[in-house]
Parts: structure tokens; C-alpha cells; sequence
């Protein structure tokens, strides 16, 4: 049985730290891209953000490790939308 002093609260992890709802790795791709069109509209067309974070998504989709990968697509996309932007 479980010691009750070593649980943390319901929503409170391990480290004492909040822990908030998990998103599906799709759902965090999704919010790159919309965080990447707000921050290039006017420069880059939303359609074209979309089509690169798909891209940089679909060659990491089947990752064993998918912790990093929103990061990884950020990071690509941002540069590739730097450049395009000028």
C-alpha cells in the first residue's frame, strides 16, 4: 500500500510542480504552427506556415522519443520562415 505522506495532491506532480493537462503530440504541432502564424503574419502566409510545420511534423511523426518533437519543428520552421521572410 502506498504511503498517503509520499502522494502528492490530485494535479500535483512528484516534484511538488503543478502538472497541467497533457496534450496529444498532435495538438502541440498544432499549436507551433499557430504560434509560428502569429508571429509571421504580414511576412508569410498562414497556409504556407501550415504546409512547412506539416512537412517538418510528417519526418518526425515516427520518432521513438517524441518529447522534443515540437521543439524540433519549431526550431526547423522558424529558420526555414526566417529566411523566407527576409
Amino acid at each position: 500500500m502506498d504511503n498517503p505522506r509520499l502522494l502528492a495532491p490530485s494535479g500535483w506532480g512528484r516534484n511538488g510542480l503543478r502538472m497541467g493537462p497533457t496534450l496529444s503530440l498532435a495538438d502541440q504541432v498544432d499549436k507551433v504552427a499557430q504560434r509560428l502564424s502569429a508571429e509571421f503574419s504580414g511576412r508569410v502566409p498562414d497556409p504556407e506556415v501550415r504546409k512547412l510545420v506539416t512537412e517538418a511534423y510528417g519526418s518526425m511523426s515516427t520518432a521513438k522519443v517524441t518529447q522534443f518533437v515540437p521543439v524540433l519543428v519549431d526550431r526547423s520552421v522558424r529558420n526555414q520562415l526566417r529566411q523566407r521572410a527576409g
